[in-house]
């Protein structure tokens, strides 16, 4: 409509002169009603075209309200003149249609402006909005690795697009657009066809990690005598995890909702009350040998250390650390067998070293009256393998630390039997020379109970020890990573 109309008032300014020279041939027969008709449709075209820019919300530029003013100024005057002077009339007619002409063409082209602005930044905000996307999945790029090259299609696309933009071919630059966004796609598809590839690796060794522990756990179960419901629970749900192909379905076998939890928690809450029996049954033990211990005035470490170790393992039983408590309660089987060995063996040790430090306080009295015959520095190395052989029985954890301690006793008595020697006079044989070392020397060469002496040193304390040491029960191991 708007084309049409502009194109009536162009041809009306060609026709200009002949068309109002009709108008005035019929100024008597209503020439100037013509001439206000033709006035209005000029006018009233150029309303509409200022109304419909303003109702689009775009601005008028000056310059056409300028000329639209001008148009109306002269259009008032023609009408003012039509009756009166109808030539002169005709003039300020021609200059009003002029006028709003112009009006029309200056909104015409401001509105094609505008609608250049428009597209130039609807796509600039195409651009940036993809970017900002490529920025995202930049990072993912280096996080998994992938060659930075695989943007490079892309950063082509994007460079055209703006040199087209800036060129003003908008069908060009929409075009760079849509494919450098087509190639974002696809490094995105990348991406996480690669993501579900690991997921999928994932899933698979989680899977063959959750056999293993249930496989472990069975077995355990069975060399723990628990009940077969539980055995049979938990050899269904190894069954149904060895059937999982797919990620999805070992998830299913997996997740809280599945009957893993279950089982699990049932073999878990077995495997409790199995180690409150063995956890009592081990605390007799230690009540034992520090009975044992406490008849010979003795306090040892390593019977402290288990008590702490058994603490322990308890808290993490509560803590659901089962696999952690299995774990320290070999160790704890380990050390009390130990200590077993240390108790029994231990109170003829002491009594050889106390015996001992008599017969060295009596060759320091004797050394003292002779005035020097003997070194103090003897004496005071006597000693101190003394010392040492007793720290070393109290700390003991095992026969062998016993056997250490016996070591540096008899070297403590090499010393002893030097200093006697010397204190008897040089040409004086000595066999045995101290009546104190000769049953020193002979306690020194016994052996060390074995723990089975001990049991039936122990067992007149009460015979559920002997019991107890014999049976090797291991507690059973479990992998807390299944449930």
């Amino acid at each position: 409509m708007e084309k049409r109309i502009l194109a009536i008032l162009t041809v009306s300014l060609f026709l200009g002169s002949s068309l109002f020279d009709n108008i005035s041939v019929l100024a008597t027969d209503g020439g100037s009603s013509t001439l206000e008709l033709v006035l209005n449709q000029s006018k009233s075209a150029a309303d509409q075209k200022i109304v419909e820019t303003q109702n689009a919300g775009m601005k008028v530029p000056d310059s056409a309200n300028s000329t639209y003013s001008q148009g109306l100024a002269e259009y008032q005057t023609a009408l003012s003149l039509a009756n009166t002077n109808f030539q002169e009339s005709k003039i300020h007619a021609l200059k009003a249609m002029n006028l709003f002409t112009n009006t029309i063409q200056m909104v015409e082209n401001q509105g094609n402006a505008t609608s250049e602005v428009n597209q130039t930044s609807t796509l600039v905000q195409n651009i940036e909005d993809s970017q900002n996307s490529e920025a995202q999945i930049w990072e993912l790029v280096e996080a998994n690795r992938m060659p930075d090259s695989v943007f490079k299609g892309y950063e082509d696309a994007i460079n055209a697009a703006n040199t087209a933009i800036a060129s003003g071919d908008f069908q060009s630059a929409k075009q760079q657009i849509f494919i450098a966004q087509g190639l974002l796609d696809k490094i995105y598809q990348q991406l996480q066809d690669q993501a579900q590839a690991a997921v999928n690796s994932r899933a698979s060794t989680f899977r063959n990690t959750s056999e293993n522990v249930l496989l472990q756990m069975i077995e355990n179960a069975k060399s723990s005598a628990l009940d077969q419901s539980t055995i049979n629970a938990l050899q269904t749900e190894l069954d149904r995890l060895e059937a999982s192909k797919t990620t999805s379905q070992i998830i299913d076998a997996t997740n809280q909702s599945s009957q893993l939890q279950n089982a699990t928690d049932q073999y878990d809450n077995q495997i409790l009350v199995n180690f409150d029996k063995e956890s009592s049954n081990i605390e007799h033990k230690i009540n034992v040998l520090q009975g044992l211990a406490a008849q010979h005035n003795l306090q040892f470490t390593g019977l402290t250390l288990l008590s702490q170790m058994l603490a322990d393992i308890k808290q993490k039983m509560i803590n659901g650390q089962t696999d952690d408590a299995a774990s320290e309660l070999d160790q704890e089987y380990s050390l009390l067998s130990s200590m077993n060995d240390v108790v029994n063996g231990a109170a003829p040790v002491v009594q050889e070293i106390n015996t001992d430090r008599n017969t060295s306080q009596m060759l320091q009295n004797k050394a003292q009256i002779e005035n020097g015959s003997v070194s103090m520095d003897d004496i005071e190395q006597a000693n101190q393998l003394f010392d040492s052989a007793y720290s070393t029985v109290i700390n003991a954890t095992s026969a062998d630390d016993l056997k250490s301690a016996r070591d540096s006793l008899s070297n403590a008595e090499n010393i002893l039997n030097g200093m006697s020697d010397t204190l008897n006079g040089s040409n004086q044989q000595s066999g045995n020379p101290i009546q104190s070392s000769n049953s020193t020397n002979s306690t020194s060469n016994s052996q060390p109970q074995s723990s089975d002496n001990m049991t039936n040193a122990t067992e007149s304390t009460n015979n559920s020890t002997n019991s107890t040491d014999q049976s090797n029960s291991t507690y059973p191991t479990n992998d807390n990573s299944t449930s």
